[in-house]
Order: structure tokens, then C-alpha cells, then sequence
């Protein structure tokens, strides 16, 4: 009896201590425009959910050692990354089943910045990275130049 007690007693204490999105809710169910933060243990977007934020914060910012389950969609609609680890020495596994988006409009869809970090990316069938098309503008500092010689 006191070893089962025990026993429970542990497995709440390791439930209490996981980690997941700051500030949350975890998982997410509805549609979010703050910015999340993942330290350790897993962060799950529902299917039919939106985790979508603007400006230049990244949707998702990992941190620690962590799983990103993604069954609906994550959206960085202004300059920032959809997924970004920029910690290193980091192992991160995102999951991104079917159906379930990830994308930025004006910057990188996913990306782990730092030396030393692991990466398992678990791409299911009609699921999809994508970067928005930018436009690149080029400023010019002077007159055209000439073309060059035709052969």
C-alpha cells in the first residue's frame, strides 16, 4: 500500500513539473495571437486550432529540450519564424501531422539558430512548411549600367 501511494505521489509530482506553452493554454484549442514559449515537454495545437501572432515575434520560441505537436496551424503573419530554437545544445521534435500548417509570411517558416542542436521533423502526408513569397526591393545608388557587349 505505501509503495503504491508512493508511486502515485511521484507520477503527480513528474505530471506537475512537464513543461509546455507559456503562456499558454496547452494544448490549444481555439484560435491564440500571443506568442509561445516552449521550455521542455510538449506543446500541442488541436486540429481546427490557430496559434497566429504578428509583429516580430516568432509564434513559437523554444527553449529547452521539447516536442511541438501541430494537428492545425501555426501562422507568424508579420516578420517573425513560425517555429525558432535559438538555444543551443537543444533537441527539439516537431510534429506536423496531417493536415497542419506551418508558415511566416515574411521570414522563415522553422529555424533552429544555434550550434549543437537536434532536430526530428515528422512530416505527415498533406501537412505543409511554407514562407509566404517576399518581395525583394533593390535600392539603387546610381544610374542603370550599361549592358555589356553582345556576342
Amino acid at each position: 500500500m505505501a509503495r503504491t501511494l508512493l508511486v502515485a505521489a511521484l507520477m503527480l509530482v513528474a505530471r506537475q513539473g512537464q513543461g509546455q506553452f507559456a503562456p499558454g493554454p496547452n494544448p490549444i484549442t481555439g484560435t491564440v495571437t500571443a506568442s509561445q514559449t516552449l521550455s521542455s515537454g510538449t506543446g500541442t495545437i488541436n486540429s481546427g486550432a490557430t496559434l497566429s501572432v504578428s509583429g516580430s515575434a516568432n509564434a513559437v520560441n523554444v527553449t529547452g529540450n521539447s516536442i511541438v505537436v501541430n494537428n492545425g496551424t501555426i501562422r507568424q503573419t508579420g516578420t517573425g519564424r513560425g517555429i525558432r530554437d535559438n538555444v543551443a545544445g537543444t533537441s527539439l521534435i516537431v510534429s506536423n501531422n496531417a493536415g497542419a500548417l506551418v508558415q511566416a509570411a515574411d521570414s522563415d517558416a522553422f529555424q533552429m539558430n544555434q550550434a549543437n542542436n537536434s532536430v526530428r521533423w515528422r512530416t505527415m502526408e498533406r501537412s505543409t512548411l511554407s514562407m509566404l513569397l517576399q518581395v525583394v526591393r533593390r535600392r539603387s545608388t546610381g544610374p542603370p549600367s550599361p549592358p555589356g557587349p553582345t556576342s
